[in-house]
């Protein structure tokens, strides 16, 4: 057992990044903060600026930018240039309040629907579905009336029976994706969002399947130029034909899974399928999703070839789907599944850089009991393996080192520090704002600056853990 060692808090002057650094540049970055000497307070959400001197944070110097507002009772969300504040009570209310003087407090929050289902915000746009209708509002120009869209659940001549779905938004671009999904599959379709009627883009998995692993809870990103999109979608994945479970034996938990048509008519061949969180990346300016092809080369280089379920019964056909990269497994026993580099699990959350890179933030605690291997990494728009980074972690450690504290040199040594990935955002100086905890159980610092050329600064003081949640960032 390594003994305890009681450290001097470290002076707040040692905290300020180097003036070369990426972070010379201002940068706000909002959080909400869970009080731990007051765990029945509400859970506020608090602004910090860089460009205000030492950059750390104490928990006595936090000043609130909400005041009577429950991040933990409500969802809380704003624009990614915090001027606007939306706050919904799941299942119920969505308010909404431009941010003055960097504050909000309750009663200025505007009800603009009382019967929301889900609600998110992607840069200065915010998508509600309330009652099955889906609506949109652009607050780059100001609050103005939300716009209806459509309907998420609605009767298609395609013969599937849908029970559930959900919306995706992007920061860009110029329409949301739909989400439908029956027990089996998941139809994705492109709704524009100046009010045209929607197109089917693709289908994963097999329709009238049993026991639907899809959700309506996918998020999406969109390139610079607003015609590619890449989703984290959970769900099946299918492989190559086979007849029998065992003929599935190289893919992970694989099983044999096969169609039927509405006439109750069942395929003599399946697909090897695994349940799995995977990316996808696929054209927003194409028509050749769901067209039959017989290789890659003849669909778009975004897309691949792959065999459509529903043929299985005659002779298979191909089409034209989505580029995927599998991220982790979806299984009960994913710490059996995957290698000490792998992961067992992903952040449900996606961002994408300047340069079209795709960020997510994979999770593995399978090896360590006390140190999770977890890994920001960014991958190119054609997931592509070859390009993948590992940008930040994972950490492999023997407890014996020194993690963030030099003990020869009785001082910390933050360029030597070890942190457990819990959340992140990019910045928008090229650097990144990380939610992470010291490997070493000593070090209270939840908010970590890393800048573009990898260095780490703690942005916050002896708030000891508690940051609930990472929302946001923006250049003053």
């Amino acid at each position: 057992d390594q003994e305890e060692v009681e450290l001097d808090t470290v002076e707040l002057e040692e905290l300020e990044p180097p003036p070369d650094s990426a972070y010379a540049a201002p940068i706000k970055v909002a959080f909400s903060y869970r009080n731990p000497d007051a765990p029945a307070d509400p859970v506020k959400m608090y602004l910090l600026d860089s460009s205000t001197k030492p950059i750390a944070l104490s928990q006595t110097s936090l000043v609130p930018l909400t005041s009577g507002i429950d991040c933990d009772q409500g969802l809380c969300m704003l624009t990614s240039d915090l001027r606007y504040f939306v706050y919904h009570l799941i299942g119920t209310e969505l308010r909404i309040a431009p941010i003055t003087n960097e504050q909000v407090a309750l009663p200025e929050l505007q009800l603009l629907d009382a019967t929301v289902d889900s609600a998110q915000v992607a840069g200065q746009r915010l998508a509600y579905v309330s009652n099955n209708s889906i609506y949109y509002l652009d607050l780059s120009s100001g609050l103005g009336a939300p716009v209806e869209l459509g309907q998420v659940l609605v009767t298609l001549d395609d013969g599937i029976d849908y029970v559930g779905g959900g919306i995706a938004l992007a920061e860009r671009g110029d329409s949301l994706l739909i989400y439908r999904y029956d027990r089996g599959s998941l139809a994705v379709f492109q709704k524009p969002l100046n009010g045209d009627d929607e197109r089917f883009l693709f289908r994963l998995g097999i329709p009238r399947g049993s026991g639907s692993q899809f959700t309506g809870k996918n998020p999406i990103v969109v390139s610079q130029d607003g015609n590619t999109a890449v989703a984290l979608i959970e769900g099946v994945t299918l492989y190559d034909i086979c007849t029998t479970a065992q003929a599935c034996g190289a893919v992970t938990e694989g099983s044999c899974l096969f169609y039927t048509d509405d006439q109750g008519v069942q395929s003599s061949n399946g697909l090897c399928a695994s349940s799995e969180r995977a990316l996808y990346a696929f054209g927003l300016d194409t028509e050749d999703l769901g067209r039959r092809c017989n290789d890659d080369s003849e669909c778009d280089p975004r897309h691949s070839c792959a065999i459509d379920p529903s043929t299985l019964i005659g002779t298979p056909k191909k089409w034209c789907l989505p580029r995927r990269h599998v991220v982790a497994p979806r299984s009960t026993q994913a710490c059996n599944i995957v290698d000490r580099d792998g992961f067992a699990d992903v952040l449900p959350k996606l961002r994408i850089n300047q340069d079209d890179r795709v960020f997510f933030l994979g999770f593995n605690a399978c090896y360590e009991p006390n140190v999770g291997r977890h890994a920001l990494v960014s991958i190119n728009l054609s997931l592509d393996p070859e390009s993948l980074e590992h940008v930040e972690g994972p950490y492999d450690h023997d407890w014996g080192q020194r993690f963030c504290y030099d003990e020869q040199e009785d001082r910390w040594d933050y360029p030597a520090c070890a942190i457990e990935l819990q959340d992140f955002e990019l910045a928008p100086n090229g650097g990144l704002v990380l939610r992470a905890s010291g490997l070493n159980d000593r070090l209270g610092r939840e908010l970590w600056f890393i800048d573009k050329d990898g260095g780490k600064y703690p942005a916050t003081n002896d708030i000891f853990f508690e940051v609930a949640s990472l929302h946001a960032t923006s250049a003053p």
